[in-house]
């Protein structure tokens, strides 16, 4: 099989995931789109590379993992805002390339993912966060203006004063011309140029402006009849993964059985930057990935550990660690599932993992029975990267690369738990005080590296010596773009 894939932007999660999750499934060859093709940061893509990889690619591929974002908009960033210079149908036509390459392969199969606008624009430095917050209530109120105009409106007219007109005129903009392009793509899934899609509600929160757009979205699935074809779900940067588990668990006509255990199950629960509940969201990634939920423990291929829901989630990227207590009801109902193969998804916090909570649960299950770990970023984005790498696992069984596989799960511990769950702060306090702006430094990324590796590289050696004491481990992590949000980190296991 070999599979083409055009990521949403350069970072590591949706560039060079995909390659490691296909290393661990193997026989199998993926195309990406290069990271000097992706653009960086603030700067899109270049639009005839990602257009001459698509036409170039699309005789070979049997699967097409697409971006929507980055085929119309250059990037996920650029998706945010829009150029007022450029022609109304810029985005269409670049749409309709992909009518071109199912004449190209009438057998391609194309699995998209495109953006539902996220609450704000992006923090793209510290002076920004001010205008993220006031258009991010804005977009709140105005959504609830629209229910009760009477009540909301002199605290919508508040935030509107608070923010350059320019800045929410664009902003506007880009909201209706991503709408359209969206409803476009579901005509598109109609038309069987796409054979499956999902829509992606970026950072939110249970009031704002995607409502009344999922409204007419989902409005115009229902009355296609698309809904096995098209799923409305929170998340983003997880959509190459769980695609490509989509792309290998229905070509073989299997699905991985994967019993949850919730250590703390609450109905209601929405994580932070979401509009539904996360039961929601885990089970319509479940769908988006081709993965199936199974009730009775034995019949698992694998067990998905999912920690206490909080009372309220933090954010590691700007409160302090909270940990949470583990009753002794939750610690006696880890016993019924001891010995299954598990996979640990940490959604305690936004933006990071509990070192504390993940020592505890590996010294009552064990770390040789440890499948994957998942705890960055949003909660739907930790939930893709644990499906994918399941999925991977499941498919091609012993011959699965274990040692594909090892290197990925300490690669996700290292980034998700000691690096965004307490290093980067660490980091971050070090960088303030030096004048630097975390979200985007002024200093060379070498020289921030610099000072983030001996924090890492200590923590890192404590983990390693505890659980991988005969583990010959090399470790590089790096900065993808000028900001400390995320890392990259490449782990080989040396023989």
């Amino acid at each position: 099989m070999r599979v083409g894939v055009l990521p949403v932007d350069s970072r590591p999660c949706n560039q060079r995931f995909v390659a490691d999750l296909g290393n661990i499934y193997g026989q199998i060859e993926i195309d990406t789109l290069p990271k000097k093709d992706c653009g960086y940061f603030m700067e899109g893509a270049n639009p005839e590379a990602v257009r001459n990889f698509l036409i170039n690619g699309a005789p070979q591929w049997d699967y097409l993992v697409l971006s929507v974002d980055m085929l119309c908009y250059g990037g996920l960033i650029q998706a945010r805002s829009i150029s007022l210079e450029t022609d109304q149908n810029y985005e269409e036509n670049r749409l309709l390339l992909l009518k071109g390459l199912k004449s190209i392969n009438p057998q391609l199969k194309i699995l998209g993912h495109s953006v539902i606008m996220r609450l704000s624009i992006t923090a793209s430095s510290s002076d920004y966060l001010g205008h993220w917050k006031n258009i991010a209530s804005y977009s709140k109120y105005a959504h609830l203006a629209k229910l009760n105009y009477k009540k909301y409106a002199a605290i919508l007219q508040e935030y509107k004063q608070k923010i350059p007109q320019d800045l929410l005129r664009n902003y506007l903009a880009a909201r209706e011309r991503n709408h359209n392009i969206n409803q476009k793509c579901i005509d598109y899934v109609n038309e069987n140029i796409i054979d499956y899609l999902d829509l992606c509600q970026e950072d939110s929160e249970a009031d704002g402006l995607q409502i009344i757009e999922q409204t007419a979205l989902r409005e115009k699935i229902t009355k296609l009849g698309l809904g096995n074809k098209v799923v409305i779900k929170n998340g983003t940067d997880e959509e190459v993964s769980l695609l490509f588990a989509r792309c290998i668990n229905e070509t073989a006509k299997t699905k991985p059985k994967i019993y949850v255990h919730y250590m703390r199950k609450k109905e209601d629960f929405v994580a932070l930057y979401e509009d539904r509940s996360l039961i929601e969201n885990l089970e319509k990634s479940m769908v988006s990935s081709n993965v199936q939920i199974v009730s009775d423990i034995a019949a698992c291929d694998f067990v998905l550990l999912v920690s206490p829901f909080p009372d309220k989630q933090i954010d590691l990227m700007f409160d302090n660690d909270n940990e949470l207590e583990l009753s002794k009801q939750m610690l006696d109902e880890l016993e019924t599932v001891k010995g299954y193969p598990y996979a640990f998804l940490d959604i305690t916090y936004a933006n990071g993992g509990s070192l504390p909570l993940l020592s505890k649960i590996i010294s009552i299950l064990g770390i040789e029975k440890l499948s994957a770990y998942s705890a960055w970023n949003t909660a739907s984005n930790s939930i893709g990267t644990v499906l994918g790498q399941l999925s991977a696992l499941y498919q091609r069984g012993e011959e699965a690369d274990q040692t594909a596989n090892l290197s990925f799960l300490i690669e996700r511990m290292i980034d998700d738990c000691l690096y965004q769950g307490g290093v980067r702060n660490i980091l971050n306090n070090q960088l303030k005080s030096e004048g630097e702006d975390i979200w985007n430094f002024s200093l060379p990324k070498r020289t921030v590296q610099e000072k983030l590796l001996p924090l890492l590289n200590k923590k890192t050696d404590t983990f390693l010596e505890k659980y991988y004491p005969e583990l010959n481990v090399g470790l590089t992590a790096s900065f993808p773009w000028n900001r400390t949000f995320e890392l990259d980190v490449n782990v080989t296991i040396k023989k």
